[in-house]
């Protein structure tokens, strides 16, 4: 029997309901079984990867501006980045 594999989104295992046959080229063998996401799979994977865009943009302006730390700026870069990955102004710092 081949291996059926799980799709992973942020970070944890999520079962398909749908899988499909992956052929070695050379053999034509059955190696695995790949999962087939679904519509709504799709749209979790795509909120987590927002989410996570928006912590690393974050990341990285607190990184390349760091001696930058007057509360003017650090608001204006919080809701610039709140307003880009549509996320709550709380999980940007």
């Amino acid at each position: 029997m081949s291996k059926k594999f799980d799709l992973v989104i942020d970070g944890g295992k999520v079962s398909a309901r749908d899988h499909f046959e992956v052929h070695n080229p050379s053999t034509g063998e059955v190696v695995g079984l790949a999962p087939q996401a679904s519509p709504a799979d799709l749209d979790h994977a795509s909120d987590a990867g927002l989410l996570h865009a928006g912590y690393v943009s974050a990341t990285l302006l607190r990184a390349a501006l760091g001696e930058l730390d007057s509360a003017p700026v650090t608001e204006l870069l919080r809701r610039a980045l709140s307003s880009e990955a549509s996320l709550p102004g709380a999980h940007v710092r």
